[in-house]
């Protein structure tokens, strides 16, 4: 009986530690913020997903633009069908992640392999950028994805809408505020 009982706590001790039922308490209380916001706002550090599923995307644009007195800038990416026509209707699948350490902010596109840009236009943003430092545009074949990666200058705040595309494509908008 006694073996059968160490046997059955065993059992129990490797489910719990394979699970991870325990690993947060080992984490410092920072990371066991929720860092994910339904409004879309983040500040710092944070995630931000929407958007909805379809039969493929593409970016056909993006641009970028300062107000006057440079304290906030908008990036604005217009997205496409899997044809490079316009999109009516809701952005796909998008996961925004704002990072600290170094300062970073990672756009992930899903279901998007296609983009009528390149580095070079990725570069000319940042040049004109009080925000972004270097920019990188990447495509994985495999998980059919389109990712932006922007190293920050600073920390920011930043908002992130997507825009049904009604008349006009549909959008995807982040806004950045300096803190």
């Amino acid at each position: 009986m006694n073996s059968a009982l160490k046997k059955i706590s065993f059992v129990v001790c490797g489910f719990i530690f394979s699970t991870g039922l325990i690993a947060p308490a080992a984490l410092p209380p920072q990371h066991l913020q929720k860092v994910y916001t339904d409004d879309k706002l983040l500040k710092n550090y944070g995630v931000a997903r929407g958007g909805a599923a379809g039969k493929g995307f593409s970016v056909l644009a993006m641009r970028a633009s300062n107000t006057k007195d440079k304290k906030l800038e908008r990036l604005v990416l217009d997205i496409g069908n899997s044809s490079m026509l316009k999109n009516t209707g809701k952005v796909g699948y998008y996961n925004i992640e704002l990072k600290q350490n170094p300062n970073r902010l990672i756009i992930d596109l899903a279901q998007t392999l296609n983009a009528k840009l390149n580095q070079r236009d990725i570069n000319a943003i940042v040049a004109k950028s009080e925000f972004f430092k270097k920019g990188q545009l990447l495509f994985d074949s495999q998980s059919r994805s389109l990712s932006l990666v922007f190293d920050l200058k600073q920390k920011a705040e930043i908002k992130v809408q997507d825009v049904e595309g009604t008349k006009e494509t549909s959008k995807l908008v982040i806004d950045f505020k300096k803190i």
